[in-house]
């Protein structure tokens, strides 16, 4: 039932301090302590594929107004994992280092592999020779790998970012705020969950509102039950089924480019773009915001309103038009999007481990791989990361 108008407009105004309270937080610069810290991780907390390379666990915390924040679990010896990695996968780490002519993988390289291996799924995918099928085993190995491998660095990135904030040498020293920490904080954060609050509050109100959208203007947050407001669900799969194995020349090209493609689809599909979450289109253009582009930044400024480890609960949820992630690893940060563009029907499949699943299908359209294949396709990946314990999420979006 809509509310009447004159009910509409004071809820409006009273809930205003909510609605400016999620911006406000995004922008406020907090008071900030790295500290070390040590939380081994459980072996059954752990990636199968992972846990005989080396252990893991959190070594720094951020404590923030006074509350603790875990950062990203990492490898306890980074050079002892790339060792046991070798052990798993060297079948491909030896192609890419063959094709792009790299040393083996080390401290110092890592990312050029991490960048290589998506380069060339996607130019075995575009061959469509039955190429993929050869490594499709290792790649997996490795995504799960580069996801835990990645977190010793990104965490020293954001160590560097604070405490160059505080250093006090340089003018153009800027204050950490909270939405720059949004990239490199896990999800099972006190922070996130204090954004996500908050965020949840202003959806509340915006589903009430929604009824009489013409009085909330530019009011109207481009996200949570809002996005429904702007985004047109036909136009954003028409734009996610155009676009699936190629790109769209107006916009930059990313060398990993699912939450590019993503915020593409929303925003050709009506969504504004935010003081957040932007890009300046053109081949050539460098300006973007951090949320367009980085999985974890997105899903953690959207939000997130079902998670869950069971691919069979997954496909309960997924929606025509929703937009979804996985994180493969189990460290609660978010590592890849994809955009639903149809569901199927429930039935038996086999994933590429040989486990038997059953799950209602559902069609994907994603960039890095690029591809839009229904689940139960061998090429499209979705369905083999339950094995370990990954992670799916639907954002919140609609």
């Amino acid at each position: 039932m809509l509310l009447p108008v004159s009910a509409a407009i004071a809820l409006q105004e009273d809930n205003q301090e909510i609605r400016m309270s999620f911006r406000q937080k995004l922008e406020s610069t907090p008071q900030i302590q790295v500290v070390e810290t040590y939380i081994p991780i459980a072996e059954s907390d752990i990636p199968t594929v992972l846990r005989d390379i080396d252990s893991i666990s959190v070594k720094n915390a951020l404590v923030i107004d006074g509350t603790k924040n875990d950062m990203l679990r990492t490898f306890d010896n980074p050079d002892q994992a790339i060792d046991g990695i070798y052990k798993k996968a060297s079948g491909l780490l030896n192609i890419l280092a063959e094709n792009y002519q790299l040393d083996r993988m080390n401290a110092v390289n890592w990312e050029q592999y991490q960048e290589y291996l998506y380069t060339y799924v996607d130019d075995c995918f575009a061959k469509e020779d039955g190429s993929y099928d050869a490594i499709r085993d290792d790649e997996s190995v490795l995504k799960i790998f580069f996801d835990i491998y990645e977190n010793t660095w990104q965490n020293q990135e954001l160590i560097n970012q604070i405490n160059a904030s505080k250093s006090g040498f340089s003018q153009s020293s800027v204050s950490v705020s909270v939405m720059d920490l949004l990239p490199y904080l896990p999800s099972n954060t006190p922070l996130i969950n204090e954004i996500s609050e908050i965020r949840i509050a202003e959806q509340q109100e915006q589903s009430q509102l929604l009824g009489n959208a013409q009085l909330l203007g530019n009011d109207v947050q481009p996200f949570g039950p809002a996005i429904s407001y702007y985004f047109n669900v036909n136009l954003g799969r028409q734009y996610a089924i155009q676009y699936a194995r190629s790109r769209n020349l107006l916009y930059r090209l990313f060398w990993y480019d699912c939450t590019n493609f993503v915020s593409q689809i929303l925003h050709e599909g009506g969504v504004p773009m935010t003081s957040k979450w932007w890009i300046e289109k053109g081949l050539l253009v460098q300006d973007y915001s951090t949320a367009w582009v980085n999985v974890n930044a997105f899903c953690n400024y959207l939000g997130i309103d079902h998670r869950t480890t069971v691919l069979n609960n997954f496909s309960m949820y997924v929606r025509v038009g929703d937009v979804i992630a996985y994180d493969p690893s189990g460290d609660y940060s978010y590592d890849h999007l994809g955009f639903v563009t149809a569901t199927g029907t429930y039935d038996w499949h086999y994933n590429k481990y040989g486990k038997r699943q059953y799950y209602r299908d559902f069609m994907v359209a994603q960039h890095t791989n690029n591809y839009h294949l229904w689940v139960s396709n061998p090429g499209n990946g979705w369905d083999d990361l339950e094995t370990d314990g990954v992670w799916y999420a639907r954002v919140w979006t609609r």
